[in-house]
């Protein structure tokens, strides 16, 4: 399954799940009809944000927990780079760019920038090391 359906499924289960406590609250107390949507939308969306905190703050301790929100793992956000902010000693500032190398376009942008970038690719290595 990809990460944008698992992404979808983990914010619609508890949309779905307040909507079903509204409407249960709704049917469950007898309201004016004038007042009876803004009930069902206020409660529904309490209980959706509750729900979901609760199975989150649960599935960090009991991952299996997860199913609670229609799928037992969380979503994974590939960045292409992962930005590392380096102050060496001589007190410039240099941006290590974890990750995939830089494209020309992307080296000529830093460089007009006065940044001078360096890709690593073995995180274990000394970081004045630089490919």
């Amino acid at each position: 399954m990809s990460m944008f359906f698992v992404q979808v499924i983990r914010s619609v289960v508890p949309i779905i799940v307040g909507w079903l406590v509204g409407l249960l609250a709704a049917a469950s107390v007898t309201i004016p009809a004038e007042t009876e949507s803004a009930l069902v939308v206020s409660v529904s969306t309490l209980a959706a944000s509750l729900y979901y905190i609760a199975v989150a703050w649960l599935e960090r301790t009991y991952p299996v927990f997860g199913w609670l929100l229609g799928v037992a793992r969380n979503p994974v956000y590939a960045g292409k780079h992962e930005a590392a902010i380096v102050f060496p000693s001589d007190a410039t500032v240099s941006v290590e760019l974890i990750g995939t190398p830089l494209t020309a376009a992307e080296e000529a942008a830093a460089a007009a920038s006065g940044i001078e970038p360096r890709t690593l690719y073995d995180a274990s290595e000394d970081s004045s090391a630089s490919h």
